[in-house]
């Protein structure tokens, strides 16, 4: 009896401890492709491959590739040979190499040559690091943007400063806005339905008018923005244009009353009606200039 319960506390602790170290790969497991998925989004990697392995001279691969990376890692096997090939294969891609020869390796700046698995050799393929701040990209941290330096001696990036978004903000029509963090910028929050027509005004040199609630389907210009100053609403009324120039000529100047923005749909508006003579000048009988008074 006793050697019965002796075997089947060994068998309970055997299974315990089998359970435990599941759940430590696991957590492992997460933690390393969650790292990976942030550096993705520091690198801009693209959504089918939103893993970045290998830092700055590494490259982005899908959910199978980093599948097999997070393993090697947890075995302490040796991955830098492992990105270089991935690189390679990525860039045989790219370069539209052969089957036979899917590893595109680099001689130099602007040539390189595509190779077969025989051939192709990962331990003698140089990966670079960043040697200048610049090479460092902005990246957004929830909506905290984080500026980037180098560190040359191990060629890897590490945060420099960060600026809180939300602090940042922009005042319209007596309206302010707070920004957040997308795609490595301070940017107006385009799910606030007023940064939607902030938003849509802006890139077309204007504003939202009024107290507007919910932006349209099919949007119309002319209904929903107004031009900025220097600006005024083209002919169509589906954008803004540069004001045009009154020309007065020498003698006179223009009315300070008088909206340029006119010109665009009367470019024929008369002389007298948008310009007044300098002092000494008058206006001449058919209004179309002016002549010095005798």
């Amino acid at each position: 009896m006793k050697k019965h319960i002796f075997l089947l506390l060994i068998t309970v602790l055997l299974v315990t401890t089998s359970c435990e170290e599941i759940m430590q790969e696991i957590m492992e497991d997460v933690k390393i492709k969650q790292n990976a998925l942030l550096k993705g989004k520091i690198y801009l990697c693209p959504k089918d491959k939103p893993f970045r392995i290998g830092g700055f001279g590494g490259v982005c691969v899908g959910s199978e590739i980093m599948t097999e990376y997070s393993e090697k890692v947890r075995n302490d096997e040796d991955t830098d040979n492992f990105i270089r090939t991935q690189k390679a294969l990525q860039l045989g891609d790219k370069k539209d190499c052969p089957q036979d020869r899917p590893y595109y390796v680099k001689r130099n700046l602007f040539s390189g040559d595509c190779l077969s698995a025989e051939d192709f050799k990962p331990e003698e393929v140089e990966v670079k690091g960043c040697k200048y701040d610049s090479e460092c990209p902005k990246f957004c941290e929830g909506n905290t943007l984080w500026e980037q330096a180098c560190n040359p001696n191990t060629g890897e990036c590490y945060k420099l400063k960060g600026q809180d978004c939300t602090k940042l903000s922009i005042t319209v029509k007596g309206r302010t806005f707070n920004k957040i963090c997308v795609d490595s910028a301070c940017v107006i929050d385009e799910e606030d339905t007023y940064g939607q027509f902030l938003t849509y005004c802006r890139v077309r040199n204007a504003v939202p008018m009024g107290d507007l609630t919910e932006f349209p389907a099919e949007p119309k210009f002319s209904d929903i923005c107004v031009c900025n100053m220097a600006f005024c609403m083209n002919e169509a009324g589906d954008g803004c244009i540069d004001e045009p120039v009154v020309d007065c000529g020498k003698h006179a100047f223009s009315k300070p009353n008088f909206d340029p923005c006119d010109l665009i749909t009367n470019p024929y508006i008369l002389f007298r009606e948008k310009c007044y003579c300098a002092t000494g000048y008058q206006y001449t009988v058919d209004g179309t200039g002016c002549y010095k008074i005798p």
